[in-house]
């Protein structure tokens, strides 16, 4: 019965982000914030998704459901990000010990966000 809370406070929010995504200008390959963009409502309503996938999750985990996992994993929502941020992030981990050593870079925009979110436990 929790379960089933969860997960129609999923789909609700679920809604939400589309009927924003649906009036907004969102550019989905940067998730950069431009002029017209609502990025407080976005924001927030992806907050809110990204908390309640958390205990949702959390909650799989404590029924010992993880096999569901392997069938439906709900990704989070990225945030918009002001242009200047994305680019220090950018600048921080391209300068960090760790990429230098590795030749790791990772970016912070929409397109090359890479996470395997379900795998490990929160």
């Amino acid at each position: 019965m929790l379960l089933g809370k969860w997960t129609t406070i999923l789909q609700e929010i679920a809604e939400l982000l589309d009927e924003v995504w649906s009036v907004s200008n969102i550019n989905r390959e940067t998730m950069v914030v431009k002029r017209g963009n609502d990025s407080t409502t976005w924001n927030n309503t992806a907050g809110a998704w990204n908390k309640a996938r958390d205990n949702w999750m959390n909650l799989i985990y404590s029924l010992g459901l993880d096999y569901i996992l392997e069938e439906i994993c709900f990704g989070k929502v990225l945030r918009l990000m002001a242009a200047d941020v994305v680019v220090g992030i950018f600048r921080q981990v391209e300068n960090s010990t760790q990429t230098q050593k590795y030749g790791i870079k990772y970016l912070y925009l929409g397109k090359y966000f890479k996470t395997k979110q379900c795998a490990t436990k929160n």
